[in-house]
C-alpha cells in the first residue's frame, strides 16, 4: 500500500470519528459539535419523529438516523465489492419512533459507524470504486448530520415560540 493510501485511509477513519463522536486529534476538521451520537442521544423519540414537513418522508430526524444507518450498511458492502441495487426509498421507513425503537435505530446507526470503520481499516482503497466510495459516505453523513442538525434548531425555535 503507497504512502498516500495510509494517509487517505487514517484521514478517513479520523473525519468519521469526527463526524460520529469526537475527533481523534486535537482539532477539528469539518465539525463544531461533539459528533452525531452524542447529539442524537440528547434527541427524544418524541422530537425525532417531529414531522416539520407534512407528508414528506424525509421531514423527521429519525428518518434520516434510519435513512444513515441504511447507507452504513450499503457503503460498507460497496467498499466490501458488492455492487447490487439497493432500493433507497426503504430506508426512509423510520419516521415515526417510539422510545425502543428510536434506542434501536440509534444503535444501529453506531454499530454501523463501527463496522465501517472495521472495514476502512482492512479494504484496499486503491481503486476510483473504493476510495470514490469512501468520499461519498463521508459526504453523505456530513450533509445528514447538517440537515439534522437544522431539524434540532427548527424543533427548538418551534417550542421557543
Amino acid at each position: 500500500m503507497s504512502d498516500q493510501n495510509t494517509i487517505f485511509r487514517s484521514q478517513a477513519i479520523d473525519l468519521l470519528h469526527e463526524l460520529m463522536s469526537k475527533p481523534n486529534h486535537p482539532y477539528r476538521m469539518v465539525t463544531d459539535h461533539d459528533g452525531l451520537s452524542d447529539t442524537l442521544r440528547a434527541v427524544s423519540a418524541a422530537a425525532a419523529s417531529a414531522r416539520l414537513v407534512p407528508d414528506d418522508p424525509t421531514s423527521t430526524i429519525a428518518a434520516h438516523v434510519g435513512h444513515v444507518a441504511f447507507a452504513f450498511a450499503t457503503w460498507n458492502a460497496w467498499l466490501e465489492g458488492n455492487r447490487a441495487a439497493v432500493d433507497w426509498s426503504a430506508s426512509w421507513n423510520h419516521q415515526i419512533v417510539d422510545d425502543r425503537v428510536w434506542h434501536d435505530l440509534r444503535d444501529r446507526l453506531d454499530a454501523g459507524c463501527v463496522t465501517i470503520e472495521a472495514t476502512l481499516q482492512t479494504v484496499e482503497l486503491d481503486s476510483p470504486e473504493t476510495i470514490g466510495g469512501a468520499m461519498a459516505m463521508l459526504a453523505h453523513l456530513a450533509y445528514h448530520i447538517g440537515a439534522i442538525q437544522q431539524k434540532i434548531a427548527a424543533l427548538a425555535a418551534r417550542t421557543a415560540g
